[in-house]
């Protein structure tokens, strides 16, 4: 399986996750000059930005401490973009970032982080 059919499949089951979840997807792969969100969702109280890597048995996850604080920056940006460009209302959402590791046997959530301050100067 190639890279790009990975990346789909583990969207994919991510989305099956939160919607068993109750969450309402927004959009899949949201596109910005600044970079990409693989998938967003909200509920009554929160919205959510997810970065979703897919792993076969075979395959080694890297959580490299220094790849996430760059990933977080630009996840916050393309978070106020995505405010922007769609007009929005995210005042009253909890606004996070997930990291969902997938695979065929199992998904889950690997890391969670608040991106509230990304509607603050």
């Amino acid at each position: 399986m190639n890279r790009q059919k990975k990346g789909r499949l583990g969207e994919q089951l991510a989305q099956e996750f939160y919607e068993a979840l109750n969450y309402q997807v927004l959009a899949r792969n949201f596109r910005t000059k600044f970079g990409e969100v693989d998938l967003i969702v909200k509920n009554k109280k929160q919205l959510i930005f997810i970065e979703v890597k897919y792993r076969t048995q075979t395959d080694c996850m890297n959580w490299d401490s220094a790849y996430w604080p760059k990933k977080i920056a630009r996840t916050r940006i393309l978070a106020r973009e995505f405010e922007r460009q769609l007009m929005f209302e995210s005042k009253k959402y909890e606004k996070r970032m997930d990291i969902v590791e997938a695979s065929r046997k199992k998904i889950r959530i690997r890391y969670q982080f608040d991106l509230q301050d990304a509607w603050f100067e």
